[in-house]
């Protein structure tokens, strides 16, 4: 999956969080969006290399994102810090 991010191609946009059956012509409908959130674009641009620490941030902050990609990009938020602090 990592080599198609890093591309900018995703074949996925839903979380699923709850299994269940859905067939072809079933409804399917946002219940709402989060004050807090970014576009499929937007975060696939934080799997690559060099997002700014404040774009990660934002990421991390998500609640619909999984535990696993909030985790990352806080470690890799506080990297980007760590790196921009030596650097000269």
């Amino acid at each position: 999956a990592r080599p198609m991010l890093e591309e900018g191609v995703t074949g996925w946009y839903l979380r699923v969080l709850e299994e269940g059956v859905l067939a072809a012509g079933d409804a399917i409908v946002v219940e709402g969006r989060a004050e807090a959130s970014m576009t499929v674009r937007e975060i696939v641009g934080l799997v690559g290399d060099g997002p700014a620490a404040e774009d990660l941030d934002r990421g991390a902050a998500i609640p619909a994102l999984s535990p696993g990609w909030r985790e990352s990009f806080t470690r890799r938020a506080t990297t980007a810090r760590e790196r921009a602090r030596r650097a000269p």
